[in-house]
């Protein structure tokens, strides 16, 4: 297997980490917990802007690329 396709960076890694936390709470995820993963504030002001995140309340967020399920106005 080619090592330069199964090495991750730490930019990956990070997306990692905080796509398993969203992905076990329906794409939504905490200010905190992407802080945990890796994402000071002003990273998370950064993917907020450019439309990566989106903000469904205070310290709130939903990974945009993760489907929407059936039932998200009940999540």
């Amino acid at each position: 297997m080619n090592d330069a396709v199964t090495k991750q960076g730490p930019r990956e890694q990070k997306a990692e980490r905080l796509f398993d936390v969203a992905d076990q709470q329906a794409g939504y995820f905490t200010a905190r917990q992407a802080l945990e993963a890796g994402y000071d504030y002003s990273l998370q002001h950064y993917h907020r802007e450019r439309g990566h995140w989106t903000q469904v309340g205070h310290g709130l967020f939903r990974l945009n690329r993760y489907p929407e399920g059936e039932n998200e106005d009940l999540v």
